[in-house]
């Protein structure tokens, strides 16, 4: 869980670990092409994993998207309360 977490906070889309898979099905594909070995049960594998971190990552992303609409729309609704504030304190001052 500790570097997961720290995984997170480093690569808060995940977006390094699907980088990391993206080279390795690359590597993968030069090997294949190469030598018919046991290529085929690994690029399997790794298409999976590679499926599992775009997942993953669309989550995080689609969180960050909604995170920062909220963050918009509370950050209008302090603008508005700033703005009827400072109404309120220019009538009383005159």
């Amino acid at each position: 869980m500790t570097s997961e977490t720290n995984t997170s906070r480093n690569d808060p889309l995940g977006l390094e670990a699907v980088a990391a898979v993206v080279q390795r099905l690359v590597e993968l594909k030069k090997e294949s092409l190469s030598e018919h070995s046991s290529a085929d049960k690994r690029f399997a594998m790794i298409v999976q994993q590679l499926e599992e971190h775009f997942s993953a990552a669309q989550q995080r992303y689609d969180l960050l998207k909604d995170r920062y609409s909220l963050l918009k729309r509370t950050n209008a609704a302090l603008c508005d309360e700033l703005v009827w504030l400072r109404d309120q304190l220019d009538d009383l001052t005159t």
